[in-house]
């Protein structure tokens, strides 16, 4: 999808926008397939809970190049969803947050910093 978005682009643009779910917090077993992916390995493998895994998972997604064009050719504007944090999060948890994982709060305020 950045691929095309730069190859399609007028030059010249003011910014990118992109509509929320920028990362996904899923941990390898879940998602994604390797066929879903432009860099093989994901970082960290395991659910993105805390402030180190989130900067690890962002880093990782920044090492698409396809992306890294993207952002060399105009800043982008990130809307956020519920990825950035976990899946169909809520005020006091979310789907994709179990009670081993730790504090919802904290986890959230983590994701934030990241």
């Amino acid at each position: 999808a950045y691929s095309e978005a730069v190859d399609r682009s007028p030059q010249g643009l003011d910014f990118w926008l992109h509509l929320g779910d920028f990362i996904y917090e899923y941990g390898r077993q879940n998602y994604p397939e390797p066929s879903e992916t432009r860099v093989p390995g994901l970082q960290p493998a395991n659910d993105v809970v805390h402030l180190q895994e989130y900067r690890k998972r962002y880093a990782f997604y920044r090492l698409d190049p396809d992306l890294q064009r993207l952002s060399a050719a105009a800043p982008m504007i990130s809307i956020w969803d519920d990825h950035e944090v976990a899946n169909d999060d809520w005020m006091h948890g979310a789907e994709n947050h179990q009670s081993d994982q730790g504090n919802f709060e904290a986890r959230k305020t983590a994701a934030i910093r990241a």
